[in-house]
């Protein structure tokens, strides 16, 4: 009598890269880490370890917050590469709440994406619509947005400049226009 294997499911491999794009190397903030940015690096900065190529010392050891990184492009989480839309979507890292000095300010940081603005102004070109489309697919339930709008640096950052609406947190570092114009958008239908 013949049998027949049935193959594994394998579960569903990742198949999108980074390719051009060097986003999270310029656009984010960084505190200080002692063996890779002394000073930290500030919002809109190429790290000093990125090159033509990308990182230069991918094949070394690296900080957590470079190695761990993923945005939810190469999740799958949403359809946009961040260097072609201008902004960066991610979970919330764990420690984030931390970095800016006011842990009580912010909800737990489970079921949180993170937009990071790369050009001023490239939120509120998306649309809303279909970002809270590809967000509600995730597998997380999406609690809030948090936003770091163009230049906003965690480094700078003074309790006060945050704005809260439900589901939306706006990191300000000086006018809160923006933060008004982000949440007319977010709450656009």
């Amino acid at each position: 009598m013949a049998t027949f294997a049935l193959p594994m499911a394998q579960p569903k491999a990742n198949l999108r890269q980074c390719g051009e794009c060097q986003a999270c190397c310029s656009w984010f903030p960084l505190l200080p880490n002692p063996d890779f940015w002394p000073e930290g690096k500030p919002a809109q900065q190429p790290c000093r370890y990125l090159c033509a190529k990308g990182c230069s010392i991918h094949d070394q050891p690296r900080p957590e917050v470079c190695t761990g990184f993923k945005c939810a492009y190469l999740t799958d989480d949403i359809p946009w590469r961040p260097d072609q839309i201008g902004v960066i979507f991610s979970a919330v890292p764990d420690n984030f709440f931390r970095m800016v000095k006011h842990p009580e300010c912010f909800p737990s940081s489970d079921g949180g994406v993170m937009l990071v603005e790369g050009h001023s102004n490239a939120i509120v070109q998306l649309e809303a619509a279909k970002v809270r489309y590809y967000l509600g697919k995730r597998s997380i339930r999406l609690q809030y947005l948090l936003v770091l709008p163009y230049g906003t640096d965690i480094h700078n950052h003074k309790h006060g400049r945050l704005r809260t609406w439900p589901g939306l947190l706006v990191l300000c570092d000086g006018s809160s226009t923006y933060a008004e114009q982000l949440n007319d958008w977010w709450q656009r239908n």
